[in-house]
């Protein structure tokens, strides 16, 4: 067999499963050089009672925005972590699950500010 029918399906496996390893998909594998990334400290808020007007709850909608940004810009920054984030992955949420997040709950928000 010639060595270049062998180079491709090499370079797919190793890619593959460098992927593995980087979603920890292989929990037997340890990289011991790469520190914990520590989340910053913050204070979880005891559940509050539910909002009485559609502005205050987008108030609170905006607000866990901005927390839930706060923290994905603080792990982006972080040397470890040199990639887009657009989906979850060990570090936390991604961009696609903050968006989301944030449009269910302005949904949830004008469904509730059309009940009154």
């Amino acid at each position: 067999m010639k060595l270049s029918t062998l180079g491709i399906p090499l370079l797919i496996g190793l890619a593959l499963f460098f992927y593995l390893v980087e979603i920890d998909g292989f929990s037997s594998i340890e990289n011991d050089k790469m520190p914990e990334l520590k989340s910053p400290q913050t204070t979880s808020d005891p559940p509050k009672s539910k909002p009485s007007s559609y502005r205050e709850c987008m108030w609170f909608s905006n607000e866990q925005y901005k927390r839930d940004m706060s923290k994905f810009n603080w792990i982006r920054r972080q040397p470890e972590v040199n990639y887009g984030r657009l989906r979850d992955d060990k570090y936390g949420k991604g961009l696609n699950t903050i968006t989301k997040e944030k449009l269910e709950r302005e949904k949830k928000c004008f469904e509730d500010g059309m009940r009154f």
